[in-house]
């Protein structure tokens, strides 16, 4: 069957969209695997002629080809939700720990926003997209580390991945940096 998978399901309510990013991930891969660009026409889904299928998740879905090749479009759906809530963690950690918090208390908001409700529930309906909540949180480490420029170049690396994640960085780096002092915004 395809999309592959070890166990042969998702995890979470396959009534929403796993087994369309399960999908998306497989024949990302596949297309890498036969040579050809990560877009165009598929006849596996019901597509208008002419269209041109465009991965949501493109950059995403690139970087999980090697597993999706190896175990599968489920298997890649799985590690990339557990790398978005992972690098949630640690870069909340670091943007906290950067902010001045304690070691307990970065951890503690770390699990928070790695687990938080809105996060988890994503995850479970499928959208992973949505859970790369880390762009954001290492943007605003680099805006507590004096480093604006970076701060951009990471919200801008989150639009690669979704533009839900870009509109959501770009925001809350954009009022962080309103209360940075005037010299470090020209420096």
């Amino acid at each position: 069957p395809w999309p592959r998978a070890p166990l042969g399901s998702v995890i979470g309510d396959s009534a929403n969209d796993q087994h369309a990013m399960a999908w998306t991930l497989q024949w990302v891969a596949d297309r890498l695997a036969s040579g050809a660009l990560p877009w165009g026409h598929t006849d596996r889904v019901g597509w208008p002629d002419g269209g041109t299928l465009f991965p949501a998740d493109l950059l995403e879905a690139v970087l999980m080809a090697p597993v999706s090749l190896a175990w599968g479009g489920v298997a890649a759906l799985g590690a990339l939700t557990l790398l978005h809530h992972s690098l949630a963690a640690a870069t909340t950690w670091g943007w906290l720990r950067a902010r001045g918090a304690d070691r307990p208390g970065a951890a503690a908001g770390a699990l928070v926003v790695s687990l938080a409700a809105p996060l988890v529930v994503s995850s479970w309906n499928g959208n992973p997209d949505v859970t790369g909540i880390a762009w954001v949180c290492a943007a605003l480490w680099a805006c507590e580390s004096e480093r604006p420029g970076v701060a951009g170049l990471l919200v801008g690396a989150g639009a690669l991945c979704n533009p839900y994640i870009a509109v959501l960085g770009a925001g809350a780096v954009g009022l962080r940096l309103i209360r940075q002092p005037l010299p470090l915004l020209w420096a």
